[in-house]
């Protein structure tokens, strides 16, 4: 049997995969492992190749600065997501293939002939992927308003998805023209080699490692055109308004509806955390239309259909304060006092915040709908005075990843059968998508967390903390009333056969630690809402717990809304009409 050495196979393999000089194909040997790129035109795409990592990873750390600096930055609906995960994705995609390049020279493309036939063909599809991703990516967001100046940041997919197909186009034509009857592995021959091999395993490992950018890349660009989509499939309810405030524009989405009636109170509702205002829509639509109430809901900064906003630490008592931005708000729209303010969860602080913005005058009351202000603040997970700022990293790194990549689609602010308003679920859902909302939820974060102490609302009203946490207030208004309506899972700890506070806790005869701290919150919780109603105004108020088996978000829960809101009238009358 006749033994072919390897200077036998170099001399037998042709002018087409014929090693080059030493000299002439330095750089792509040394680069790229190359065996035969000496060709200036194959060089000059790899160097290509090579400047557009830089880029890319130059773009993803001026995105990075973006994102973690301070400083003042005001574009509308803009988040740095988008610009952040553009440029790490092109530097992910150029240092997938130069490992490739490295991996798969030319000598080694001509041993294992047919798998790599394959392979290139493999990457003809992802370049040719990688420009269509470029440029629906690019006519997405050059769609979208804030965003047009990050669709130039998807020229550099383009270009890279064409120079990698270019590269693996040229390397098949090498291939199929070489004569590899004599001298190319078999499947077989190519697995035994490459497992006798620790370079080769690891550089496949590091190939491996960059399959992820596939996932990212794709779920980029259904983000990209998810929120184009979104944008124009729902848009906003109410108007846009423009306002100044301490400086600064901003723009924000209020929406009122109802017959303005001289001297009846109109209805503000301040949105939970994180969500936005079709999650207190309902009540305002029920009161609008059972009881002739002038109803307005509104989107903090950042959140539902109002742009983005995000400041430096030196300008948090400015813009940042939600009850100056509300009361330049109904200035600007032209809404008059008296008003009665509704907060669902951190709503309630947003209502505190703006009574105090208006100085306690033409706010005839505060209803809290289990929100407890200055007991839970950012990255609480229980009441008290310490607070554990873990979850504003967590969140940090999931708006970082998770938001402008599409992966949290159809995960985040799916809502169940008993939402209310239901026309509106798909509209919330998309909300929920936007980038921005993963980026205003840790700026809010990270906001309240290096506030400290000043953040913290009983101190501006004369008022102190026990050890428990537990606060009081010091009755600083005269003409506001106070009704908090806690939610039954949150202060209830009945066990019996008709109800159970917790599945876990009250069918254990063992009470674990968990159950404990559960049972020793809710009668937090129970008392604090007792010191809003009593300490805040001198103003008797009232403490109503929501109906058994009602949650956290009871308000948007077509079960409870009609109780809900009668009780709101029924403790505010005048809101009502005669």
């Amino acid at each position: 049997m006749e033994v072919l050495l390897e200077k036998d196979l170099d001399e037998d393999a042709g002018p087409a995969l014929q090693d080059p000089d030493p000299e002439a194909g330095r750089f792509s040997r040394f680069l790229f492992g190359a065996q035969d790129d000496s060709d200036s035109g194959t060089i000059k795409t790899l160097a290509a190749l090579s400047l557009l990592m830089l880029i890319g990873f130059t773009i993803f750390i001026c995105g990075v600065i973006e994102y973690t600096r301070v400083g003042v930055l005001n574009q509308d609906y803009y988040a740095p997501g988008p610009d952040m995960w553009g440029g790490l994705l092109v530097f992910w995609f150029c240092v997938h293939c130069l490992l490739f390049w490295r991996l798969l020279g030319p000598k080694e493309s001509r041993e294992w002939k047919y798998p790599c036939l394959w392979l290139y063909s493999l990457w003809v599809c992802k370049g040719l992927l990688f420009v269509i991703c470029g440029l629906i990516c690019m006519t997405s967001y050059a769609t979208q308003k804030g965003f047009r100046s990050v669709s130039f940041i998807f020229i550099t997919w383009i270009a890279a998805g064409s120079l990698v197909t270019r590269l693996s186009i040229l390397r098949l034509q090498v291939l199929k023209q070489a004569d590899g009857s004599r001298h190319t592995r078999s499947y077989s021959d190519a697995f035994r080699r490459c497992c006798c091999s620790l370079r080769t395993w690891t550089l496949v490992l590091l190939v491996l490692l960059w399959q992820a950018w596939g996932v990212f890349t794709i779920g980029s660009t259904v983000q990209a055109c998810g929120s184009a989509r979104d944008l124009s499939r729902y848009p906003p309810v109410g108007k846009m308004y423009d306002l100044h405030v301490d400086g600064m524009g901003i723009r924000v989405h209020l929406y009122c509806q109802g017959q303005s009636w001289l001297g009846r109170p109109t209805v503000l509702f301040e949105h939970g955390g994180g969500a936005n205002s079709i999650s207190v829509k309902a009540m305002a639509d029920s009161l609008s239309s059972n009881y002739a109430t002038r109803t307005c809901i509104y989107d903090r900064l950042g959140y539902g259909w109002t742009p983005s906003y995000f400041t430096s630490q030196s300008t948090l008592k400015g813009v940042s304060n939600s009850g100056t931005v509300l009361r330049h708000l109904l200035q600007a729209s032209g809404e008059q006092g008296p008003f009665l303010c509704v907060g669902h969860s951190a709503g309630a602080s947003s209502c505190i915040s703006f009574t105090m913005a208006m100085h306690g005058r033409d706010v005839i009351g505060i209803v809290m709908l289990d929100g407890y202000p200055d007991i839970i603040r950012a990255g609480s997970y229980r009441p008290g005075p310490l607070t554990n700022h873990t979850n504003v990293g967590y969140i940090g790194t999931i708006a970082a990843l998770l938001g402008p990549t599409g992966l949290t689609r159809g995960l985040v602010g799916q809502t169940n059968s008993h939402f209310t308003p239901a026309e509106m679920a798909e509209a919330n859902a998309a909300l929920y998508s936007q980038t921005r909302f993963w980026f205003s939820q840790y700026w809010d974060l990270v906001a309240d967390a290096k506030s400290g102490q000043e953040g913290y609302l009983f101190l501006q009203l004369q008022g102190s903390m026990d050890g428990r946490g537990v606060v009081t207030y010091g009755k600083v208004w005269n003409e506001t009333k106070v009704v908090h309506m806690p939610a039954s899972h949150t202060v209830d700890t009945t066990c019996s056969a008709n109800y159970s506070f917790n599945d876990f806790c009250c069918g254990n005869g063992n009470i674990t630690q968990l159950c404990k701290d559960k049972i020793h919150d809710a009668g937090i919780y129970l008392e604090q809402a007792e010191k809003y109603v009593s300490t805040l105004s001198a103003i008797p108020g009232s403490v109503v717990v929501a109906p058994r088996g009602s949650e956290h978000g009871f308000c948007a829960d077509d079960r409870y809304l009609d109780w809900t809101v009668s009780t709101i009238v029924r403790h505010f009358p005048s809101i009502a009409s005669q």
